[in-house]
């Protein structure tokens, strides 16, 4: 009897190599043995397997004489297929993963360094001119995707592409592949992932830095390679190690990828197995004691070997007048994720990286100069640098490398984990002082409490987020509650606003919800991740880790959470960007070069923020902020979402020194091209602010209510009308404002002319009364001393004086009703204040002399 079989827990790499290896030994029974992974189980029931399987019934029974073993070497994963081994049996194995002390011997044993074993076999079937069907060709291309990550994994190999090139020819359908190849983290896996992330520790080797993370689980989790391995490519370790408690034993699952480590030589020690790449190991040990021996076992192992960091790859330099597009190309052909620009000497000018770069032409930027998009801190050392030197260089830059140079050129590069990284990041994780805990209004801590004992409740943890965990941490007081929550947060909210007697406003798109509690918003989201189709454009939403929702935020200082469940100590701020040591430097800095060009707004925000805290932008962040400003013209903005920018700038104490910072930057362009702050409308907002100390109460209040379209007016009143027009309307102001506009243009500079000669109180009134109020304040503040004196009489006293006569007597006088009665009453008005008349005879007179020619002849003796 002959039979193929593979490892437990068969991925698609494992079931296409007993498929493919079925035409090399068509005679072979084909057993899986023991559960498949979950993925591979879903394809079965739903596409079937183009060939037969097995049974161990089946198996049994008969003398086994040739065994034929993929994807594996190891015969204590192999399953029950082991005990039938005997000392006749002819073993054949097809395997590219590293030997190890425990593999099987076989009399065929071939090891190819390849991405899959799939593509092992499929040469040999190539050789001997085998045919496949679409669906055998499709279920083979699978197993090569899934294990090179869809040919993107750096264990991918040319002969990897060939293979997968072959199967295409015969008929591999891509969007099956796609279907079933796709590496996403479920909600479950996504949970346990964040959770074992929130607990890592790391240790310095001379061979790299390693990792531990650890979790608790109540059962096991199917796929905890696609957890682990999407960890990988978060912390980006030389080694790591997962400790996962499940009940009472603990298994331990190590990674590696330096041959200074090898984790199937480190897990041996405590009953493990596996490649020196990959191993397992499980224990009933303590997760604490477990994880000490291991670092022991590490770190005696490190001594005496050559202290320095891993020089990774020989530096490839981008020159800085690459395109984005180009630079892309060369990182993809040559495996990078990262790389040194440098100028024509060879000299460091930053660095790039690729994701990045792919944001970049994605969204319409491929033929920018690649050197608009490095960003961070890079450190450089000598090639003669000591280790420490070279140690310190890789740890004190914004990236986990460290440029090495000679004679001022680029020569490689040092690398250790990398810290600043579109994927993941290391949290600093520490408890907010008390004091700045007490600083919670009275009435945001009482919410904050319910939702605290409901997130326990449901089981979730629940986060605040934002402007408020910054307004926290600096001791100000903030308005509203900013909460986020791992999942059901539109649930979570009802419950919440339930409390309060309330039913939340809810976006489902964007998985948020809010209600006013205590006259306090309170704002719920879902953990989320989002992302831009096109720059400017609103964003895409979809469900996410904290790490993704704080990193899908503006600047580092609103990055920052804090944890508010009872059961998990209150208080516990999570900082993945380093936000809490930006605040205390007074720093603004954004998380990616790409922020501003993906929202430009935040151009207006971070300005905003400069001049409220007193802050400074980063060099890296005022740098990209100015290069997302010339290319405004080609970005989408939102011009809703701008507008609201503008409204909360109206809003702060001190508007005027947000927008000339904004006009020197120049991001007033992003609004209309012409647009700027000029001296004169510098002075008029910065006057318009200090009303409330300058006049009359009654004065400065009612003009407070035209704050906002009055601080507007100064802005765009050095733009023509026309461009003034397009202002408010392409920014959907009220379209009331344009008849301000006009009075502003054409009437305004008149009346300021006028009100500064001496005039009576009438002519004041008559150049006053049909001026929109906009305009009147906005005269007010424009004008010099003698016109603000005129309009405050105005507004105080004559407005306000009223005559003797109204409609109804002008009817009894026999005066027929019509437009002539405000006519009348104007008129009548006009002479009380010039100071003609001041009783209601003289009134009556005044009108029979004046308008005589409307009253009924035979009330005029009356």
């Amino acid at each position: 009897m002959q039979v193929i079989t593979t490892h437990t827990g068969a991925d698609f790499d494992a079931l296409a190599s007993l498929l493919v290896a079925s035409y090399l030994y068509p005679d072979a029974h084909l057993f899986i043995p023991g559960s498949a992974e979950r993925k591979v189980r879903e394809y079965l029931n739903r596409e079937g397997f183009p060939g037969k399987l097995a049974k161990f019934k089946d198996l049994r029974n008969e003398s086994l004489k040739l065994l034929v073993v993929v994807d594996t070497r190891l015969k204590n994963r192999i399953g029950r297929v082991a005990d039938l081994i005997r000392k006749t049996t002819e073993v054949h194995l097809y395997d590219p993963h590293p030997a190890s002390s425990s593999d099987m011997k076989g009399k065929i044993n071939i090891k190819k360094n390849y991405g899959a074993t799939t593509t092992i076999l499929i040469e040999k079937i190539k050789k001997e001119k085998i045919k496949m069907t679409p669906k055998q060709a499709t279920l083979a291309a699978l197993g090569i995707y899934e294990d090179t990550g869809c040919l993107t994994y750096p264990l991918t190999t040319p002969s990897d592409l060939k293979a997968a090139a072959y199967l295409l020819s015969r008929g591999a359908d891509l969007r099956k592949i796609s279907e079933y190849a796709k590496q996403r983290l479920n909600l479950q896996q996504l949970e346990l992932l964040e959770s074992m992330l929130e607990k890592r520790t790391f240790i310095d080797t001379a061979s790299g830095r390693v990792f531990f993370i650890e979790a608790e689980l109540d059962e096991y989790i199917e796929n905890l390679a696609v957890v682990i391995h999407k960890a990988m490519d978060i912390l980006r370790p030389t080694a790591l190690f997962a400790f996962l408690k499940i009940k009472e034993k603990v298994l331990c699952i190590g990674r590696s990828q330096s041959s200074g480590i090898a984790v199937d030589k480190v897990l041996s020690a405590f009953g493990g197995g596996g490649h020196p790449t990959a191993a397992s190991a499980s224990s009933e040990m303590s997760v604490k004691k477990l994880k000490e021996k291991i670092m022991e076992t590490i770190l005696k192992k490190s001594e005496g070997e050559v202290e320095a960091p891993v020089v990774r790859h020989a530096a490839k330099v981008i020159p800085f007048e690459s395109s984005a597009d180009m630079a892309r190309h060369t990182l993809t052909h040559l495996n990078l994720e990262y790389a040194p620009v440098g100028d024509v000497r060879g000299r460091l000018l930053g660095v790039v990286r690729k994701s990045e770069l792919e944001k970049a032409c994605r969204h319409g930027m491929g033929s920018h100069p690649v050197i608009e998009f490095t960003f961070g801190k890079v450190s450089s050392v000598s090639e003669d640098a000591d280790y420490r030197e070279k140690q310190e260089a890789v740890n004190s830059g914004e990236y986990s490398f460290a440029v090495l140079e000679k004679k001022g050129k680029i020569t490689g590069i040092l690398e250790k984990k990398n810290r600043f990284s579109t994927q993941g990041y290391t949290p600093e994780i520490r408890f907010i002082p008390e004091k700045a805990v007490k600083n919670l209004r009275a009435e945001s801590a009482r919410i904050i409490r319910k939702a605290a004992g409901i997130a326990d409740d449901m089981n979730i943890k629940a986060f605040c987020v934002g402007g408020m965990v910054r307004d926290i941490l600096m001791e100000n007081p903030h308005k509203d509650v900013d909460i986020v929550v791992e999942r059901k947060g539109i649930e979570f909210a009802g419950k919440l606003a339930a409390e309060y007697g309330k039913k939340p406003h809810v976006h489902k798109k964007f998985k948020t919800a809010v209600f006013k509690a205590e006259n306090i918003e309170v704002d719920i989201a879902t953990l989320r991740r989002e992302y831009y189709e096109f720059p400017g454009a609103l964003p895409s939403v979809e469900k996410g880790t904290l790490l993704q929702d704080l990193h899908r935020r503006d600047f580092s200082i609103n990055a920052m959470a804090i944890q508010i469940n009872p059961s998990d100590k209150f208080g516990k701020l999570i900082d993945y960007f380093g936000g809490l040591n930006d605040l205390k430097a007074k720093k603004i800095k954004i998380l990616y070069p790409l922020s501003f060009v993906e929202d430009p707004t935040r151009i207006f925000r971070g300005v905003r923020f400069e001049k409220r805290f007193g802050f400074t932008f980063t060099r890296e962040t005022l740098k990209q902020l100015k290069r997302t400003v010339d290319i405004s013209e080609n970005l989408n903005v939102s011009a809703d979402r701008i507008r609201e920018e503008l409204i909360y700038i109206f809003s702060e104490k001190k508007p005027h020194e947000i927008l000339k910072r904004l006009s020197e930057i120049p991001a007033l362009s992003i609004i209309h091209k012409d647009l700027k702050i000029t001296d004169e409308n510098y002075l008029n907002i910065r006057n318009f602010m200090h009303l409330r100390d300058a006049m009359p109460r009654e004065v400065s209040e009612e003009a407070q209510k035209f704050r906002n379209p009055l601080i507007l007016m100064f802005l765009i009143s050095s733009l023509k009308f026309e461009k003034m027009r397009r202002v408010v309307c392409e920014f959907n102001f009220k379209r009331k404002y344009l008849n301000s506009c006009l009075n502003i243009k054409n009437r305004v500079p008149q009346l300021i002319r006028i009100l500064g000669e001496e005039v009576p109180p009438a002519r004041v009134f008559k150049s006053l009364h049909f001026l929109d109020k906009i305009s009147v304040f906005y005269a007010l503040t424009a004008g010099d001393k003698t016109v603000r004196k005129k309009i405050v009489l105005y507004l105080t006293k004559l407005r306000h004086v009223t005559t003797e006569i109204n409609g109804s007597r002008l009817r009894e006088m026999g005066i027929k009703q019509g437009p002539i009665y405000s006519r009348i009453l104007f008129t009548l008005k006009l002479a009380r204040l010039n100071l003609k008349i001041s009783t209601e005879k003289e009134e009556i007179s005044f009108i029979k002399n004046r308008f005589s020619e409307f009253i009924d002849n035979t009330m005029k003796n009356q």
